[in-house]
């Protein structure tokens, strides 16, 4: 199950932003679709559940900032879809699915114009919500969980995943 678990851990560290075309209405629907696209070895629907380069654009200012997280954003996005095709064999016959959402610890942050954000400062407000989860994995008859804690954002009206 270990060997099951390092593709799901790298392919979720590879998430340092996300935000896309793919918006919803609550952090909940995104990480069930999240993991939908996971168990489905869709790195591009994981992505579109990350927000756009130009919607996150213009909800922050990385000028002078060590990282762009714009930039970083697509990075992820395009490693992230190489990654999971590369790991598609290894994954085949998992099952992934949402055990426990907001957990103790969860949490959510307004964030208005001048917050400092990852580095960044905000120009557009937006929300921020950490959610402490549990995604459930099976594979042949055997099942574990995983906890951890993902980041959303919310622009414009709609959530996007931002695992920070």
């Amino acid at each position: 199950m270990r060997q099951l678990l390092a593709p799901l851990a790298a392919t979720l560290a590879s998430l340092l932003l996300a935000c896309g075309g793919g918006g919803k209405d609550s952090p909940r629907v995104v990480a069930e679709a999240v993991i939908a696209a996971m168990a489905a070895h869709d790195g591009g629907g994981v992505g579109a559940l990350m927000p756009s380069a130009s919607a996150l654009g213009a909800a922050i200012d990385c000028t002078g900032a060590e990282q762009d997280l714009v930039e970083q954003l697509e990075r992820a996005k395009a490693k992230n879809a190489k990654r999971m095709a590369r790991d598609a064999e290894k994954m085949a016959g998992v099952t992934l699915a949402l055990k426990d959402f907001d957990l103790e610890g969860s949490s959510d942050k307004e964030l208005a114009v001048g917050d400092p954000f990852e580095g960044c400062k905000v120009v557009k407000p937006f929300t921020v919500h950490r959610s402490k989860l549990t995604v459930t994995m099976t594979k042949d008859g055997a099942t574990k969980d995983d906890r951890d804690s993902w980041t959303f954002i919310r622009l414009d009206g709609a959530w996007y995943f931002a695992k920070l």
